[in-house]
């Protein structure tokens, strides 16, 4: 006879233990049940899930603190389970995959092989943060954010195998007890937690720029900066590899810059506030780079009738270098141009415009900017942009350094 029986196990976090059970290879194998488990601090020694999308349904964006499970089954069933967590803080992610044999683990790695069930939900201190599987459950899985923190339970046969992989996205400070509601005979047994932890602080929140070209397809790997006091900051170690931007550097409710260079695209640069007291998804479209495209730096500032660069240039030109320095498959033409009211394209405006673009040439030269790459050439006022400018942005307008798009390998 089949009948339901609560198992009730306790599992408790080590913080600097073996990396054992840490991979999918090295997973702990039970029958029927899972039995006592250490998820400790880190991954093991593979990352066999990693470069998802934080809208990926099925996965993680990565592991982060993991422990891997194999249960056998013996007889038919049905498999579920509840995963409360010590503190009510804390957060706990799971995907449950079939399990067909050692080559398992390497289908997952090389994401041939989706999980039967998955649940990425917000955690959700109301409720305690309790997220597993059950009957009731109508999703298969739970993407990330304020989703169902349960998914419903497998029908299980006997001689058939899961393979489960629990993941803490931000800290493991305390355990968590699981409660197995499978319709399986076990023998019961109870751990106690012996050493009582602090509540652990809030996961910090987070903006995640979305990177995506213009048909929606997401570009990976997005090469973000935050601008802050007129200083790029280069590598920043609160942006991952996903554009996750933790509310660490932003300042609340003050308008910050941020600036996208991505290879084969063009540079694009945006103002943006932030509360800080919710999780914020921004999506940023970049346009792709074709020859011919021109590229304006408009505040690339000379002194009246020189071709002295002003000191508030140092932005731009730092812009101007990045985006050179993320494109060597690109060639350009740095054109000079200038605004004067007499219509006739006098010999010194040519003159002019050409000395201020052959600084800039070599500007970019001493920045590491291969010569090869650029050529360079004056306009005088032949260009410009508005013809009877009505303000000083127009002006500034016709003043420009213009990068022009000759050739791309």
């Amino acid at each position: 006879m089949i009948r339901v029986v609560y198992l009730l196990v306790v599992i408790f976090v080590f913080q600097y233990t073996s990396a054992q059970h840490q991979d999918c290879s090295t997973a702990y194998r039970f029958t029927d049940s899972m039995g006592v488990v250490d998820l400790t601090k880190g991954v093991g020694n593979e990352l066999e899930i990693k470069g998802n999308s934080i809208k990926n349904k099925y996965l993680f964006t990565k592991e982060h603190n993991t422990a891997w499970v194999i249960i056998d089954f013996t007889t038919e069933g049905l498999f579920q389970f509840e995963l409360t967590p010590q503190y009510k803080n804390e957060d706990f992610d799971f995907a449950v995959f079939k399990y067909f044999g050692s080559s398992t683990c390497d289908s997952i790695k090389q994401n041939k092989t989706l999980p039967i069930r998955s649940n990425l939900a917000r955690r959700n201190p109301s409720n305690g943060s309790i997220t597993g599987l059950k009957k009731e459950a109508d999703n298969l899985y739970a993407a990330a954010g304020p989703n169902t923190t349960f998914s419903k339970s497998i029908a299980v046969n006997k001689g058939m195998s899961l393979l489960l992989i629990i993941d803490a996205p931000y800290t493991i400070r305390g355990g968590f007890t699981i409660k197995n509601n499978s319709t399986y005979t076990y023998e019961v047994r109870t751990i106690e937690i012996k050493e009582k932890l602090p509540e652990p602080p809030p996961a910090p929140k987070k903006v995640t720029i979305h990177v995506i070209d213009k048909d929606g397809s997401t570009i990976s790997n997005p090469s973000i900066y935050l601008k802050s006091l007129s200083k790029v900051h280069r590598d920043n170690p609160t942006i991952d590899e996903d554009g996750n931007v933790f509310s660490a550097y932003f300042k609340s409710s003050v308008t910050q810059s941020i600036l996208i260079t991505q290879k084969g695209y063009v540079q694009t640069e945006f103002n943006f506030k932030w509360s800080g007291k919710t999780d914020t998804i921004v999506e940023v479209p970049l346009l792709k780079l074709t020859k011919g495209m021109k590229l304006q730096f408009e505040n690339i500032l000379f002194a009246a009738n020189s071709a002295n660069i002003k000191p508030e240039s140092k932005d731009d030109l730092e812009k101007l270098t990045l985006f050179l320095q993320s494109n060597p498959q690109i060639f350009v033409e740095v054109g000079g141009h200038i605004y004067s009211a007499k219509k006739r394209n006098k010999r010194k405006f040519v003159k002019l415009s050409t000395r201020r673009a052959k600084v800039i040439y070599e500007h970019l030269i001493n920045n590491g900017i291969d010569p090869k790459n650029m050529t360079y050439k004056g306009y005088g006022n032949s260009q410009m942009l508005y013809k009877l400018p009505k303000s000083s942005k127009e002006y500034q307008a016709n003043r420009r350094v213009e990068l022009t798009i000759t050739k791309i390998k």
